[in-house]
């Protein structure tokens, strides 16, 4: 496991961080970098230069950004049954670094290829990066774990915060495609320090031989046709961005056969691991419309920066997409240590809550945020913009919300998995944020604004009333959380 770095956790003993969380945490970084640079601009980009329209905008956003996470559930299985996390993560960063390179490209025409290529890099990185950090950690470390990942996440989080930044100044201000292709840079590094940084014991193959057995024309072995067909998926998914109403034959049909495949492989383990497996399959549902009101930032709120947000500080105007995506990130950065220490306190007190309390404590949370969005609105209404400092207070509740869903489902469904099928069910919580990000696409299309209509008083109300029925809605949610308390403390047994 290599050196390792001492921190405090109870007052009667240490908490050892191995080094490797702080490695891939750097590596995540750049995803997330390249994720969140990308969302900054990319509704923006296409409806102002691609000329596409919004309502395009919105379901070529809710496709790439369901691929990006949706094609982790396959990843997962690949990783489980052949490649190993680590091959998986390395082959993932190889295509995301080609998708940035074909993205600095000034070309319309090479736009979906280069989106294609990131997304389907995605796929072989998010699932297997989490699996592996389970690697890093005994088993009955829960308490630990959760606080590794919660590192983790404020790791990449730096990397979301300078991807909305910078990619977001970059396009908004000097060249779309100079801030399309700024993450290659950081892609190529992070790549190489995974490589050479992370002890090559974690995450190998689950069975070498069979991996690299010739099967095929007496030339090529499996790991060389994952490649390969890899490859071919970045030609399906680059054709369905071009046309992404296919997304809606496709999202929720394969969503419903994920979970059917996880339901019929439960029953191959014990009635406890089984309710355990269901605990997740029911967190990460629910999860999913967590993130379908989250996504929001990198789609309607992002033209609502654009059309009714000031910010013009002391004369000096700033890029509202920048901010808009920089802000969110930045707050999580800011909290994520303070909520380690909150949750710690806790713990010693014996008054940490449980998952589930956290998960309806999120949606509470998501409810406060767009409460306020639509309050904004409702005061500034004769102007049509809403000063900024709004924004900034609705973004902290959120992320507090995120706080209290993302580390903990992070280190819950690793701790509730059965160890063969870690990747597997990362996979299916991506699969389930894919669903929330389609879902943010619809959701987001119900604040069109007419052609034609650019005063922005008249632009207002359509993003204030759905901000209000967002609010009601996460409230509702938090309501049916709250009933279905003792199923999952049934399910979820030892599990805290």
């Amino acid at each position: 496991m290599g050196s390792i770095v001492t921190v405090p956790l109870y007052k009667t003993e240490t908490y050892r961080h191995p080094k490797e969380i702080y490695r891939l945490g750097f590596t995540a970084m750049w995803d997330m970098f390249s994720y969140y640079g990308m969302k900054a601009l990319l509704i923006a980009y296409i409806v102002t230069q691609l000329r596409l329209g919004e309502q395009m905008g919105y379901a070529i956003l809710g496709t790439y950004a369901a691929f990006i996470f949706g094609l982790n559930f396959f990843g997962g299985l690949v990783s489980d049954k052949l490649l190993g996390n680590r091959k998986a993560i390395i082959w993932g960063g190889y295509l995301q670094i080609t998708g940035h390179l074909i993205l600095a490209i000034p070309s319309n025409h090479l736009f979906f290829i280069g989106l294609a290529f990131v997304a389907t890099g995605a796929g072989f990185r998010m699932a297997p990066s989490g699996s592996l950090v389970n690697s890093f950690y005994r088993k009955d470390q829960f308490r630990k774990k959760e606080d590794g990942y919660a590192m983790l996440y404020m790791i990449f989080n730096f990397g979301a915060a300078l991807g909305g930044l910078i990619c977001g100044y970059l396009g908004q201000n000097i060249n779309w495609h100079l801030g399309f292709g700024a993450a290659c840079i950081f892609m190529i590094i992070g790549q190489a320090q995974f490589i050479f940084s992370i002890n090559k014991l974690h995450g190998v193959p689950p069975d070498i031989e069979k991996l690299k057995k010739i099967i095929f024309l007496r030339l090529f072995n499996r790991e060389h046709l994952i490649y390969f067909f890899s490859l071919i998926m970045v030609g399906m998914v680059a054709l369905v961005l071009n046309f992404p109403g296919f997304m809606n034959l496709i999202m929720m049909p394969l969503t419903f056969i994920a979970f059917v495949y996880i339901i019929y492989i439960s029953f191959k383990y014990t009635k406890q691991e089984r309710e355990k497996i269901f605990a997740v399959l029911l967190i990460c549902l629910i999860g999913s419309l967590f993130w379908a009101f989250y996504e929001q930032i990198g789609g309607s709120l992002s033209l609502f920066s654009m059309h009714n947000v000031d910010f013009n500080i002391a004369g000096l105007q700033l890029s509202g997409l920048a901010i808009n995506s920089f802000t969110a990130a930045a707050w999580l950065i800011v909290l994520i240590p303070i909520s380690i220490k909150i949750w710690k306190w806790l713990d010693n007190k014996k008054l940490n809550p449980r998952s589930y309390i956290k998960l309806m404590m999120s949606f509470v949370f998501m409810a406060i945020c767009f409460f306020i969005l639509w309050l904004g609105c409702v005061l500034n209404n004769d102007t049509g913009i809403m000063p900024f400092g709004y924004l900034i207070v609705a973004y902290f509740f959120i992320e507090m919300g995120e706080i209290c869903l993302g580390p903990m489902l992070y280190s819950l469904v690793a701790n509730l998995s059965p160890k063969n099928i870690i990747s597997t069910l990362w996979g299916l919580m991506t699969l389930c944020n894919a669903l929330g990000a389609y879902l943010s696409g619809k959701i987001g299309s119900l604040m069109i604004i007419p052609e034609g209509i650019s005063n922005p008083i008249v632009m207002m109300p359509y993003f204030s009333s759905i901000f209000l029925k967002i609010g009601i809605g996460s409230l509702l949610i938090s309501l049916l959380i709250i009933s279905l308390f003792p199923l999952l403390k049934k399910w979820m047994h030892e599990v805290h």
